[in-house]
């Protein structure tokens, strides 16, 4: 199986996993965060395979890379920042002191909308070998995570102090979220999520993905951009693709690039012509904790960043609710 390193601003960890979101679940608990329910996931994978991952529910970040040979005997570890860690870590090069005045981990704040995320269990079948297939080793001449690397403790801070949402954000969604309500059904509810959340963040394209309980997939309830019309006839198979992970695990993500992340189903993009680039999908979950499917943006302008899953996470809790109501 293999070695994966998961580093945090203040410590670091070496498990064995079948990839790299069950290497954060993993070592979570060895960084000192076993209480941690990470609920958004900004996710950025990078050419060397190196995996950058900010949780702005618990503002947490991580950096997870896959070791290039396995590591059969565990060495001790030494702390990096004012956090101990757990044994079997031999983690490189430390952080540098005077990071810790950059970026502090910190104690989640209430939602209003519970989102706890539960990551799976490694998968089986042909959906499970895709998901389980590694993602590129880095250099083998690496010993560890390089000062690049390093530099997203630093910059994760600053891009989400610099890229805050709208002063009127909250209000804006109030007033516009009574369309939802006001719509015949539930495409319509859909095309006026889609309407209202495109107002308020940019994306070259977007999507309600929707299950009943007698679906075998998800469908497209409504979409936009330019593919849409050629949706209505596709179905995404449960436990596939992006959509189908944030439907089965109930969690907020962003994927800055898509072709990097095995989750992606590019079926999709085959049969459209469309190229996939960064994601935000978040579940459409109601107050009684079903999901009903789940919200796509595709292609930004620039870059997702966390306020817009907060934008995104208002209307599904909107939808979800009228999907409830209309049974």
């Amino acid at each position: 199986m293999p070695s994966w390193e998961v580093r945090s601003l203040t410590g670091c960890a070496v498990v064995d996993a079948p990839n790299w979101l069950m290497a954060v679940t993993q070592g979570l608990p060895e960084l000192g965060h076993a209480d941690r329910a990470l609920s958004d996931l900004v996710c950025d994978i990078q050419q060397d395979g190196v995996v950058q991952i900010y949780d702005p529910g618990s503002d947490l970040a991580l950096l997870v890379r896959q070791l290039p040979e396995p590591r059969d005997v565990p060495v001790a570890v030494e702390p990096i920042g004012a956090v101990a860690v757990g044994p079997a870590a031999d983690c490189g090069e430390d952080v540098e002191d005077d990071a810790s005045t950059i970026f502090e981990d910190k104690a989640p704040e209430p939602s209003a909308v519970p989102a706890n995320l539960h990551l799976p269990p490694p998968m089986v079948g042909a959906a499970g070998a895709a998901f389980s297939i590694p993602i590129p080793l880095v250099d083998s001449r690496n010993d560890s995570f390089n000062d690049a690397d390093l530099s997203f403790f630093a910059n994760v801070g600053q891009q989400v102090d610099s890229d805050g949402p709208p002063e009127d954000l909250a209000e804006r969604l109030f007033e516009e979220g009574g369309d939802i309500a006001n719509t015949n059904d539930p495409a319509e509810a859909a095309a006026a999520v889609l309407r209202i959340l495109q107002g308020v963040v940019s994306a070259e394209s977007g999507a309600v993905l929707y299950a009943n309980i007698n679906d075998t997939g998800l469908r497209f309830l409504a979409a936009t951009g330019p593919t849409a019309a050629t949706l209505a006839t596709i179905q995404v198979p449960f436990g596939h693709g992006i959509a189908g992970w944030v439907h089965d695990n109930g969690a907020s993500l962003i994927v800055q690039d898509a072709a990097s992340d095995h989750r992606h189903h590019r079926e999709v993009d085959d049969r459209t012509g469309y190229s996939t680039g960064a994601i935000l999908a978040v579940p459409v979950r109601d107050l009684e904790g079903t999901i009903h499917g789940c919200i796509e943006l595709l292609n930004p302008p620039e870059r997702f960043v966390a306020w817009h899953l907060d934008a995104a996470k208002t209307v599904a809790a909107a939808l979800a609710e009228e999907l409830r109501v209309r049974g």
